[in-house]
């Protein structure tokens, strides 16, 4: 039975819209996740500024029209949120968070017009002009619209939305307004630029979420380009020196590769990638950086693990390969195998220094005969 093509026009659409990228965070990359909590943090910082700027300079609009007592508290609270956003400020002039991090700072953005809204709320009365009455209701608005220049998931969106939702609620039933009209006009348009910046934040996270897959995967496999590999295998570096973690690296080739291109064609040769980026993926962990070096050859990024442990998990792969069969269109089924070299970084050793040597051993595997382990030998100034 065919699909009809309304169908086929929503499942393609719902594929583009990357609907469970959208939703959270499980079918982001560890790299992804951090790149996208600096990129939420470089926001925040100048956010943070302004409204440090621009909260100190109502206070003498307060006092214009305020009582003493409600000037007094609304000021002192003005200058303790002007204190925590210029903590908040320079708190993300720090590189390198993570994603919870980015989360918590945000929400300490956002908290911050709501607890002004909040105590104008419940001290501002009938006594006061309505017009200030009018400037403090806005902030609900405010808050929300803030969200838009974020590209978030849309749980953390509603981790956000909901919480200024609920605070808008209970503050009209704490002052008797809750079937008010204009309290339930105000509820709506709150809902209404809630959704709006839903959608422009999971925009925001598609676009950036495409761009960075557009520069860091290798179209072919969905692996990790060369650039992307190399710069998660220098934060492991990184990590490696500060902690001492083992971290290790294997090297793939397809054995005579360029016999398959030319004995059947390039297109079965795109298969036979495809197959071999699949075999060695179901062999690594979650945490390992695997992705296509360059042509066909493919590096593994191990950490926390010995050589030992890693010619156990290279010998894993060339034994499934080795066992892997491709049904051709015409003809006998296709196999292939790999040649793996291993090398493990040494404390005092640079990244050109470990690739060499794990490229050296991949050489060495392949003049043994080709389908085989190598391990490198130890850098010299180790």
């Amino acid at each position: 039975m065919t699909t009809p093509p309304a169908m086929q026009a929503l499942h393609r659409w719902l594929e583009r819209l990357s609907l469970p990228d959208l939703l959270d965070t499980r079918g982001h990359s560890q790299d992804f996740s951090g790149s996208r909590a600096g990129y939420i943090n470089t926001r925040i910082r100048p956010l943070a500024l302004v409204l440090a700027l621009l909260i100190p300079a109502w206070i003498p609009v307060d006092y214009a029209f305020m009582p003493i007592g409600e000037f007094t508290l609304m000021a002192l609270l003005r200058v303790a949120c002007t204190a925590v956003l210029l903590g908040l400020f320079f708190w993300c002039g720090r590189e390198q968070l993570t994603l919870p991090q980015a989360r918590l700072r945000l929400g300490l953005l956002i908290t911050i017009p709501l607890l002004l809204y909040g105590a104008a709320r419940l001290l501002l009365n009938g006594d006061v002009a309505p017009g200030l009455i009018l400037g403090y209701s806005f902030f609900p608005v405010l808050t929300v619209a803030m969200l838009t220049v974020f590209p978030l998931t849309l749980r953390e969106a509603l981790g956000y939305l909901l919480p200024v939702l609920l605070v808008y609620t209970l503050l009209e039933i704490a002052v008797g307004r809750t079937l008010d009209l204009q309290s339930l006009g105000g509820l709506w348009l709150l809902v209404l630029v809630a959704l709006v910046a839903a959608w422009s934040v999971a925009g925001q996270l598609l676009m950036l979420l495409r761009l960075y897959r557009q520069a860091t995967r290798d179209p072919l496999t969905g692996l990790f380009n060369r650039r992307a590999l190399t710069e998660q295998i220098e934060r492991e570096r990184a990590r490696f020196l500060r902690t001492g973690r083992p971290l290790t690296v294997l090297l793939f080739d397809l054995d005579r590769f360029k016999r398959i291109n030319d004995h059947h064609g390039h297109l079965v040769g795109d298969r036979v990638l495809q197959v071999f980026a699949n075999v060695v993926q179901q062999n690594l962990r979650t945490t390992d950086h695997f992705g296509r070096w360059g042509g066909e050859e493919f590096l593994a990024a191990l950490p926390e693990t010995t050589s030992e442990q890693a010619r156990v998990v290279a010998e894993r792969v060339r034994q499934a390969c080795e066992n892997e069969r491709l049904t051709l269109a015409e003809g006998p089924s296709l196999g292939f195998t790999t040649s793996i070299g291993v090398a493990t970084l040494h404390r005092d050793e640079t990244l050109d220094s470990l690739f060499n040597r794990v490229d050296e051993a991949l050489y060495n595997a392949k003049a043994y005969g080709r389908n085989r382990v190598v391990e490198a030998e130890v850098p010299a100034s180790a």
